[in-house]
């Protein structure tokens, strides 16, 4: 059974994904329900609730800059504070009610839905913290494949599938060669100035073979996608990797960090994209490993106050059920421990522990 394809893009890796599956995202919009506004899109993304100017300062981080090193030092600041706060949160759920994340995080309640998930368990709470959303190389990466991206893959799908008579299967095309180095990486420090150098690097040509067979507008357009829409998105993807691995890098000795880091916990969510075959014509760059994808998706669980935790009452309930049925079991272990202490003269004032209860139940539900 395929994976749903219109995955929110909440992270870098999930942004991967989805360009791993471009083939399943862009035949869905063959469906009317399925069309994107791109008008709509457009102006969501000038005046969106993630955009810097809709953010308090904490969050804000300025728009990209022509060096990556900025915008990475503006986010590693920000994830600094926030760490903090979620770090304090664990205490602060506990005093309120009805926990409100809008007010504890101070966001707006659009702003909330977009960047956190909150889950409370049985006996507690997580809480994941999108942060990749908050990157403007992020932001950019994802609007270009959904506005531009996206349909003029379908045009070109669409251009081999009338010339082949059948869907492309996965695969198919292969991927698109690169020349020059690789994706930059986290020991790599030059590699924050090469973006540019690597996304004009791409050897992104329809092949021969193919636009041969095309009527003139069905290979234009095909080939508009590998000459100008690819290499464009590339350029994206790449900047926004690193971006995140530089962050990475100035966060490397903060502690708070690491404790929070749930970049494993985000790509393991998105590991079924990688145990299928990827989408025919997508270049290289735009197809990492799994394990070389970074993220700065933040993640916290600790304990839900007991007053909350659902059916404590019931379990409370049923212990003094428990011991009103049996009300010599309570003291039978305590007369035991204590009279093998006292008969040993041994330890006879020590502090009991559970130990010294073999009879006492504990109720871990």
């Amino acid at each position: 059974m395929n994976a749903p394809v219109h995955n929110p893009l909440l992270s870098i890796p999930a942004l991967a994904a989805a360009m791993r599956r471009a083939h399943e995202a862009a035949r869905a919009l063959d469906h009317p329900e399925n069309a994107p506004d791109f008008a709509h899109m457009a102006d969501a993304a000038r005046c969106g609730p993630l955009q810097a100017a809709r953010l308090v300062p904490m969050y804000r981080i300025a728009p990209a800059s022509p060096e990556p090193a900025a915008e990475a030092a503006a986010a590693a600041q920000m994830i600094i504070t926030l760490g903090d706060r979620l770090r304090r949160l664990g205490d602060a759920y506990g005093e309120w009610s009805d926990f409100d994340p809008a007010a504890y995080f101070d966001l707006t309640i659009p702003q909330t839905d977009c960047l956190l998930q909150l889950t409370e368990r049985v006996t507690s709470v997580h809480l994941a913290f999108f942060t990749d959303l908050l990157l403007p190389s992020f932001q950019n990466a994802a609007l270009y494949w959904e506005i531009y991206f996206l349909p003029n893959y379908r045009q070109m799908q669409q251009a081999l599938e009338h010339v082949s008579g059948e869907a492309i299967p996965p695969g198919s095309l292969g991927t698109v060669p690169t020349q020059g180095e690789s994706p930059p990486s986290d020991r790599d420090a030059a590699a924050m100035n090469t973006v540019a150098i690597e996304a004009a690097a791409i050897e992104a040509t329809l092949p021969v073979e193919v636009a041969e067979m095309m009527p003139g507008g069905e290979a234009g357009a095909a080939q508009h996608f590998f000459d100008e829409i690819q290499p464009t998105m590339i350029a994206h993807w790449l900047r926004a990797l690193t971006v995140a691995r530089y962050t990475r890098r100035l966060l490397s000795d903060d502690p708070t960090f690491w404790a929070l880091n749930a970049a494993n916990d985000e790509r393991l969510r998105r590991r079924w994209a990688w145990r299928m075959r990827p989408a025919p014509g997508i270049a290289a760059p735009l197809l990492p490993q799994l394990t070389d994808i970074p993220t700065l998706t933040l993640a916290i669980d600790f304990p839900l106050p007991a007053a909350r935790q659902s059916g404590r009452l019931r379990r409370l309930r049923r212990s003094r059920a428990q011991i009103r049925a049996n009300p010599g079991e309570r003291n039978r272990g305590y007369n035991r421990g204590n009279y093998r202490g006292n008969n040993r003269g041994e330890n006879s004032g020590r502090s009991r522990g559970s130990s010294d209860y073999p009879n006492l139940r504990r109720d871990t539900e």
